[in-house]
């Protein structure tokens, strides 16, 4: 449960570098005064739609129900919040970790995320 929860947490920080992610370089004609705002709501529900598809579709349908749970909450905790909280629910721990690879797989490949969110990054 230890590593659960400190996998939690790497995928919370994830999270939050791919809300704060610089998308434009040193370079850009926009000379970085440009910057788009990321919404953390619909970041996690691009997240999870992904998710929720691959799961039914590879017949986990646990894992498929527990991000369709979330997903069609209404007021809902922090997702950050919501991941330390996986380590507690009934769950496969098979299930529990693949959520958490796919998370940190996912959010990973956001430019910058896993970098400084100083760094410059564009495509302008």
């Amino acid at each position: 449960m230890i590593e659960l929860a400190t996998r939690a947490e790497q995928v919370a920080l994830l999270f939050r570098g791919a809300l704060s992610a610089e998308t434009h370089t040193v370079f850009c004609r926009c000379r970085g005064m440009v910057r788009p705002a990321i919404d953390a709501a619909g970041l996690e529900q691009d997240l999870l739609g992904h998710l929720a598809l691959r799961y039914e579709t590879e017949g986990r349908f646990g894992l498929a129900a527990l991000v369709a749970a979330r997903q069609e909450a209404g007021e809902r905790p922090r997702f950050a919040d919501w991941l330390r909280s996986v380590a507690r629910m009934t769950l496969d721990p098979s299930d529990r970790a693949r959520l958490m690879d796919d998370l940190e797989a996912l959010l990973g490949s956001v430019p910058g995320a896993r970098e400084p969110a100083n760094r410059f990054r564009c495509s302008y």
